[in-house]
C-alpha cells in the first residue's frame, strides 16, 4: 500500500494501565452523568431532563443558589447558567427532536431575551442543525435539534422491569462495565480478592458473553 507522504500516520498508544481506561482518563464520570436525569449547575441550580416518547423536557431549578441580589437576578443568572449546560447536555446525550425547556420565571422581558441568545450561542456549537424559538410568556422555550443516530439514553437505561416502564433502571451493559471499572480499581489499589454481590441476570449475562 503505497502512502501518500502529505498525510501523517495516525497513532495508536497501547494503554496497559491497571485501572478503565474510561475511569483513568475522565470518561466514566461523563457516561454516568449521561445516565442521570439530574445535572447540577455550578451555581447550586440544577436542571432536570425527562424523556417522553414524543420529545424531551428540561426543568430548570434554583437549588441551593440564592444569589447575593434580588430574586429576579438570581433567577436570571440561575436561567443563563441552565441555557449552556443544556445545549451541553443534548449534544453529550444526542437528544434528538424537539425539546421543551421550562426556565424559572423571570419578569424582564430584557432578561428573557439574553436567555434565549445564551441558548441560541450554545447550540451553534453544535454539529448537528438546532432551531430555537422565542421565549414564551411562561418562560417556556422549545428547540429542535436534528436526530444524529440514537441518544445515549436509550442505550444507558432501559424500563424498569417491577413498576411495567413507568420507571428505568440502568441497563445490563452499562452496569457490567462500571462494575469491571470497579473491580478493576481494587486489584489497583493492592487488593488481591473482590467479593461481588449481584442480580442472578446480571451474573448469567456476564458468563454468557463472557
Amino acid at each position: 500500500i503505497k502512502l501518500r507522504r502529505d498525510i501523517p500516520a495516525r497513532k495508536l498508544i497501547l494503554y496497559e494501565g491497571n485501572r478503565s481506561m474510561l475511569r483513568e482518563y475522565g470518561i466514566s464520570p461523563l457516561v454516568y452523568d449521561a445516565a442521570s436525569p439530574t445535572v447540577p449547575l455550578e451555581n447550586g441550580g440544577y436542571i432536570v431532563i425527562e424523556h417522553t416518547e414524543a420529545l424531551t423536557v428540561v426543568d430548570v431549578n434554583t437549588g441551593s443558589y440564592v444569589g447575593k441580589n434580588n430574586l429576579e437576578e438570581t433567577v436570571f443568572e440561575v436561567n443563563l447558567a441552565a441555557a449552556q449546560e443544556i445545549a451541553r447536555q443534548v449534544r453529550l446525550r444526542n437528544i434528538g427532536g424537539i425539546v421543551v425547556v421550562d426556565f424559572i420565571d423571570m419578569v424582564e422581558e430584557g432578561h428573557k431575551e439574553a436567555v434565549t441568545e445564551t441558548l441560541k450561542r450554545a447550540l451553534s456549537l453544535d454539529r448537528a442543525k438546532c432551531n430555537v424559538l422565542p421565549m414564551n410568556e411562561f418562560c417556556i422555550s422549545q428547540f429542535t435539534r436534528k436526530r444524529l443516530g440514537h441518544d445515549a439514553h436509550s442505550y444507558l437505561v432501559k424500563p424498569c422491569p417491577h413498576c411495567e416502564g413507568r420507571g428505568d433502571v440502568h441497563d445490563d451493559v452499562f452496569v457490567i462495565t462500571r462494575l469491571r471499572a470497579d473491580v478493576l480499581d481494587c486489584f489497583a489499589e493492592g487488593h488481591t480478592a473482590v467479593v461481588v454481590e449481584l442480580n442472578e441476570k446480571i451474573m448469567a449475562r456476564i458468563f454468557e458473553e463472557k
